[in-house]
């Protein structure tokens, strides 16, 4: 007999009965199909009912175990909580000694930077008299890439003696040994910037620039690039009397823009961190400002060799 007909929320006894008497069985002889069927009910019923009583001796075997269990799971609890609080009041009483304690660690370790700073820039003050007194025989042996090393080793050392009295004069004196490594360089930079070397160039750039002259830097290649547009410029209008000012105008601007097209790539690599762009804008309207003879002056030289011309035309 199926029992799990009797679990199920919709079940109905009526329908149930009906549905087994539907059987052929059931036909041939009803009252013993009855018997037959509320034997087999009685026999389940018993089934369930053992089941039961042996699930209740098992629960009621049990509690006392449970209570145990619950019991202790209480009492750990507690200790628990007890040893949660224990540590909190450690913690605050932990707190409350060594916030003194802490104030004096800040107190020493800001007193450690500073006589690290200190010590440092004893170490300082004595390098720059160290490099000071060499720096006098680097400079008489003209060796250039010693004495920029000597001067970039002065340079560190000012950034920290930035608090003593005599700072100013420090100042004076390296920016006076950076101009007389800058007189010996000079003719050097500017062969290589005549020459556009770029290996050379790219060298006394960063020699230059590691010294903190930039601006100077771009000066020299400036005045180099200018006296040769100047140079071209002079030997240019003094050869125009046959071709005529108009055309080498046009071929002056023509070579100045190529120029500037052919330097860009260049100007990049050796002005490291500079805008080659704005460089080479400023190259084009200095070299026009500063040109002898003056633009304006070839124009209306150029104008008045047009009016015999049109006044014989006419």
């Amino acid at each position: 007999m199926d029992l799990t007909t009797f679990s199920q929320e919709s079940f109905e006894p009526k329908e149930w009965i009906n549905n087994i008497f539907r059987s052929p069985e059931a036909h041939q002889n009803r009252d013993h199909y009855a018997s037959s069927q509320v034997l087999r009910l009685q026999l389940a019923i018993q089934e369930v009912n053992n089941a039961l009583e042996e699930t209740s001796q098992q629960v009621m075997a049990s509690l006392p175990r449970v209570l145990r269990d619950i019991e202790s799971l209480g009492h750990e609890v507690a200790v628990l909580k007890n040893q949660m609080k224990s540590v909190r009041q450690d913690i605050e009483k932990v707190e409350h000694n060594t916030a003194a304690s802490m104030q004096t660690l800040v107190k020493l370790d800001s007193l450690k930077g500073r006589l690290v700073a200190s010590s440092q820039a004893l170490r300082e003050a004595d390098n720059w008299t160290t490099l000071s007194t060499d720096i006098e025989e680097v400079m008489d042996s003209g060796d250039i890439d010693a004495i920029a090393s000597k001067l970039v080793a002065l340079q560190n050392c000012l950034g920290i003696l930035t608090h003593v009295p005599d700072y100013e004069d420090r100042v004076a004196h390296l920016e006076g040994l950076k101009v007389r490594l800058e007189a010996l360089a000079s003719p050097h930079i500017v062969a290589a910037f005549t020459q556009h070397n770029l290996d050379e160039s790219v060298k006394y750039a960063r020699l230059l620039r590691s010294l903190g002259r930039v601006d100077q830097l771009e000066s020299y290649y400036h005045k180099c690039e200018i006296g040769q547009l100047g140079t071209a410029w002079r030997n240019g209008v003094e050869g125009s009397q046959l071709s005529g000012p108009a055309l080498w105008l046009t071929s002056f601007y023509d070579k100045l823009s190529l120029l500037i097209s052919n330097q860009l790539r260049w100007c990049g690599q050796v002005f490291e961190g500079s805008d080659a762009n704005l460089l080479l804008s400023q190259l084009a309207a200095s070299t026009l400002s500063s040109l002898d003879p003056p633009i304006s002056q070839v124009i209306a030289a150029s104008t008045k060799q047009q009016e015999p011309l049109a006044s014989y035309i006419c």
